[in-house]
Formats: C-alpha cells, sequence, structure tokens
C-alpha cells in the first residue's frame, strides 16, 4: 500500500508539472463522456464485462498502471514471445485519446503518468465508459455505439455473443470490405472470450455498483 502511494503522489506531481496541458485535454473530454453517459446511458453491462475479461482482468485492482501485468508480459518476452498485453483499459484510454502510437520510452512513461492520475478524477466504471466512448472496432466504429449501430444489434438487448464480437474487434477491427480471413480471426477470438465468460470468470460487482456514479 506504502509503494502504491508513493507511486499515485509521484505520478500525479509529475503529469501535473510536465503533463498539465494534456492532463487538462483529456480530463476534458472523459468529463463530456461521463456526462453523455448520464443523459443516454453507460454501456451494456455485458459489454463492460467481456471487455474487462479480454483486456484486462485486474482492472478494478490496478491505479491505472499493473505491475503484474508488465511482469508477465516482460517474462513471455524473454521466454522468446512478443512484448505486448502490458497496458491496461485506462493506459489505452489516454493512448487514444492522446492519439500517441509511437514506441518510445517517454511515450509510455508519459502515458503510465497520466494514466494513474486519471484516478483522482475518475471511478473505475466511468474510466471504462470512456474507452468503450472511444474504441476503435473498425471501419466508421469509434466507439461501442457506432459499432452496435453498424453491427445491427440492438444496444439495450445485447447478448454476450454480440458482446464478445464487438470486444473481439478491438483486437481486430472490422475493415470496409473484410477477408474471410479477418472474420475468422474476429469469430476465434469471439469464442474465446465466450469461453471464459462461461467457464465462470466474472468480474467484480462494482461494475453496477459503480455504474451509478454515471
Amino acid at each position: 500500500m506504502l509503494l502504491r502511494f508513493l507511486i499515485t503522489r509521484a505520478a500525479n506531481i509529475y503529469a501535473g508539472c510536465f503533463l498539465s496541458q494534456e492532463l487538462k485535454s483529456i480530463r476534458s473530454l472523459c468529463t463530456g463522456y461521463v456526462y453523455s453517459a448520464r443523459l443516454y446511458g453507460g454501456a451494456p453491462s455485458s459489454l463492460m464485462k467481456t471487455f474487462i475479461l479480454a483486456e484486462d482482468r485486474r482492472f478494478f485492482d490496478h491505479f491505472g498502471f499493473d505491475c503484474r501485468g508488465i511482469a508477465r508480459a516482460l517474462y513471455m518476452y524473454l521466454k522468446g514471445g512478443r512484448l505486448s498485453g502490458a497496458s491496461t483499459i485506462d493506459q489505452q484510454l489516454v493512448r487514444t485519446l492522446r492519439a500517441r502510437y509511437e514506441r518510445s520510452l517517454s511515450r509510455k512513461i508519459s502515458e503510465i503518468m497520466l494514466s494513474i492520475a486519471l484516478q483522482r478524477h475518475f471511478s473505475k466504471s466511468q474510466i471504462l465508459q470512456c474507452y468503450l466512448e472511444v474504441a476503435y472496432f473498425g471501419w466508421r466504429m469509434n466507439g461501442y455505439r457506432q459499432a452496435i449501430k453498424r453491427l445491427g444489434m440492438v444496444e439495450r438487448d445485447l447478448t454476450l455473443k454480440q458482446a464478445s464480437q464487438i470486444t473481439a474487434m478491438l483486437k481486430y477491427p472490422l475493415p470496409r470490405k473484410p477477408s474471410d480471413f479477418r472474420l475468422q480471426q474476429i469469430e476465434v477470438r469471439q469464442r474465446y472470450i465466450q469461453k471464459i465468460v462461461s467457464k465462470g470468470n466474472s468480474v467484480p460487482q462494482c461494475i453496477e455498483n459503480d455504474s451509478s456514479s454515471f
């Protein structure tokens, strides 16, 4: 707990001193998305759950930066794999809003600092909601609302299979004219997500409880 406090404190100071304009811009955008969710309703809980299970299972346990995730990614990299899968949902949100995707240490550090700093201003469910509003799922599908519309789904009746399909498209965005191979990639990923949900994997009740803050 002391280490977490020190890291959070250092990140807030760093972001306030060196990234204040970017933090202000990100806060403003997120505030707009949270306000929109209050007016029109937040993302379906089924989509939020599949998103967490597929992208960041420790989402409600970390503070924007997952030390375990970094350690696991480094371990897999040293075993001969690719260095991937270490970014939290919080970091993915910051990266998308900043529109910075270059592979550099400075970008990664500033992204982590901003992700941690966001915890002071928004709840976890609000951060997840914001990312769902801006995540790229494919051609003309910036955000889950556009994805649901383009796929001909009904938001209030979103099934587990449909939520899994949308979540799968985060890793494999759907182009305007998808190839058979891309459709197969999405289907395989969709089945995997459905499988981990059906196995009894769950996320904390925090989703339902925290969503009242919208």
